[in-house]
């Protein structure tokens, strides 16, 4: 039975102006999704990924492709190619990405129709990329050879920022980013590669900013160490409650403090013991045409703007993600003045700065060196909402890889910490709010 994204929300189709032209039934009004409408391959690729940019996944269709995986690579068609493409990124199969790609990226190349070249362009780097962070250069290799083969191919602005992740990877312990910074100033990249647009050389304490949250704090927890969780009222409402009781459970002298964007939260009994904020959903976030994904950056972002103010009121705050479950590592606080519970160290060459640090497992004590780190991270936050909040997810997160970056010499930072948060579920297009909502086992 079809059922509506409900947490991806068109993450990889329709995000983009050009899927929407180069799918052949993207303008389709009347799509039959069942019988001989979708018995062929192609046709079910067509069929699912339209479907997908009016906002329903149909796991039926998703089935039948998925059973047809030795047809794969006897498809002709550029369209076709096209759209196996995104079926399989979405599926986050990356092994199988590796082998319909060299084809794909050919294929976009010849006759009139060219295609989405620069989106599937893209798509194989992150793919190659993905794999060689689980340690897979032999699969990624042929990706990096086609994508070579093709440079003439392809926008220079493309080969330029490429060639900057490449060098930022080769060289992770440089201490200067502007080399990556000026390329993707240049170019807009797709996928999760748009988020290195919030990468910025470094925060200005001097910039005036046009924007400061309005925040006010309702209620303080009576514990000195604090989960802190940002979230709207759709988010509050779905995952709170089993929050504040999955910290409950562990039995620590440890409590909430919820801070929550655009409402005030009524008095509940479970919220007793929880520290309170809240401030108005900023006036640029209003607008009923603004695409989710802008006011989603601002609500990762809102736990981080408020954290220096919060340091005022507690000892040490772990700041979180309220849509899983701490575990009881969360009981040993680590020393440093900023505890970041994320392999960093281990990555650095491996991954790009976005992807280095979970911004749901940071740690940060109420001394000198956390409130610098806090208010480094205040001043990245809202040069970066000034600029727009064009990217994608990644603010809070590249906020993070910057101020460990510029920082790590100045105030005593840890890393590589184990995790104390945890997240059901995957990131497949198919699945994810329903698996997040099911109770991580221990």
């Amino acid at each position: 039975m079809a059922r509506p994204l409900a947490y991806l929300r068109q993450k990889n189709f329709a995000n983009y102006d050009v899927a929407r032209k180069f799918s052949t039934l993207a303008q389709d009004e009347q799509i039959v999704r069942t019988g001989v409408q979708t018995k062929t391959l192609p046709r079910a690729l067509h069929v699912y990924g339209a479907l997908v940019r009016r906002d329903i996944v149909d796991p039926e269709i998703r089935d039948r492709i998925l059973s047809q995986e030795a047809a794969f690579e006897s498809l002709h068609s550029p369209a076709d190619v096209y759209e196996l493409a995104l079926f399989l990124f979405s599926e986050r199969q990356w092994q199988t990405l590796a082998k319909v790609l060299p084809t794909c990226l050919r294929q976009l190349t010849r006759g009139e129709q060219r295609g989405p070249l620069r989106l599937v362009a893209d798509l194989a780097y992150l793919t190659a990329h993905r794999l060689r962070v689980a340690n897979q250069e032999m699969v990624a290799a042929p990706i990096k050879l086609e994508l070579a083969k093709l440079a003439g191919h392809l926008d220079q602005n493309q080969l330029r920022f490429h060639r900057a992740c490449d060098d930022f990877l080769a060289h992770p312990w440089r201490e200067d980013r502007l080399l990556l910074v000026r390329a993707v100033r240049s170019y807009e990249p797709y996928f999760s590669l748009r988020g290195l647009r919030s990468l910025y050389r470094r925060p200005d304490p001097e910039q005036q900013n046009t924007f400061s949250p309005s925040i006010k704090i309702a209620q303080k927890s009576a514990h000195q160490a604090v989960v802190l969780v940002a979230c709207d009222k759709r988010y509050f409402e779905t995952y709170a409650q089993r929050f504040v009781a999955s910290v409950e459970e562990l039995r620590l002298p440890l409590g909430v403090h919820l801070h929550c964007v655009g409402f005030t939260p009524e008095p509940r009994g479970w919220l007793a013991n929880c520290g309170l904020s809240h401030e108005p959903l900023p006036s640029f976030l209003a607008s009923s045409d603004l695409p989710d994904r802008y006011r989603n950056t601002y609500f990762a972002a809102a736990r981080f703007l408020v954290l220096e103010e919060l340091l005022a009121s507690y000892g040490y705050i772990w700041v979180s993600d309220i849509d899983g479950k701490v575990t009881p590592t969360i009981q040993d606080a680590p020393t440093g003045s900023v505890n970041l519970h994320s392999a960093v160290r281990k990555f650095m060459g491996k991954k790009l700065p976005m992807e280095l640090i979970s911004a749901a497992n940071v740690g940060v004590r109420a001394d000198d060196g956390g409130r610098v780190f806090a208010a480094y991270l205040r001043q990245y936050l809202l040069q970066g909402i000034q600029e727009g909040l064009e990217p994608v997810w990644y603010l809070d997160q590249n906020a993070l890889f910057c101020a460990w970056q510029d920082l790590k010499n100045k105030i005593e930072i840890q890393t590589d910490l184990p995790p104390f948060f945890r997240q059901t579920g995957n990131w497949s297009l198919s699945q994810g709010r329903a698996m997040k909502l099911d109770t991580p086992s221990d």
